[in-house]
């Protein structure tokens, strides 16, 4: 019975990691998990990336890790890593060779070209010194840290 119990703790704990890391990279990549779903090439769905995201999902087959390191735009390697219960990097990969890398891009200058305000804080700013520039950075850093409240879903009915 001891022996059953640590052996789910375990379990638990390599979900638990998984979530994690799975909520960081699509945050830190803002993506959705629709995004995640449509860059697998539809091998997993974003219910399915919503369990592991909750912890739900446990004894992820590797084709499913495998699917959701592709969606994801990380390494294989990193997602089998942390599933396995090791510590993840704490850093996403934005290798050239990333898709998402190329998507941000692209949400980014359509975000530019679509808003006069974003265009002239860039414009400004690509004029400033490089140690203006981190200032800058640094601000705009701590505005989005302590301005932006999490947004809450509507459970639905």
């Amino acid at each position: 019975m001891v022996a059953r119990r640590a052996h789910s703790t375990g379990i638990v704990a390599r979900a638990d990691g998984l979530a994690r890391y799975v909520a960081r990279v699509l945050k830190e990549k803002r993506l959705s998990r629709r995004d995640v779903q449509v860059m697998s090439g539809w091998k997993i769905t974003d219910a399915y990336v919503g369990s592991i995201i909750n912890g739900r999902a446990r004894n992820l087959s590797v084709e499913k890790l495998q699917a959701l390191a592709r969606g994801l735009g990380v390494n294989e390697d990193e997602i089998f890593r942390v599933a396995r219960g090791a510590a993840d990097s704490g850093q996403v990969d934005n290798r050239k060779g990333d898709p998402w890398h190329s998507v941000m891009f692209l949400r980014l200058m359509e975000r530019v070209v679509s808003d006069p305000d974003v265009k002239q804080i860039l414009d400004i700013v690509a004029d400033l010194s490089e140690e203006d520039r981190a200032i800058v950075l640094k601000i705009a850093k701590s505005l989005t840290r302590t301005h932006r409240k999490p947004q809450r879903r509507r459970a639905s009915v």
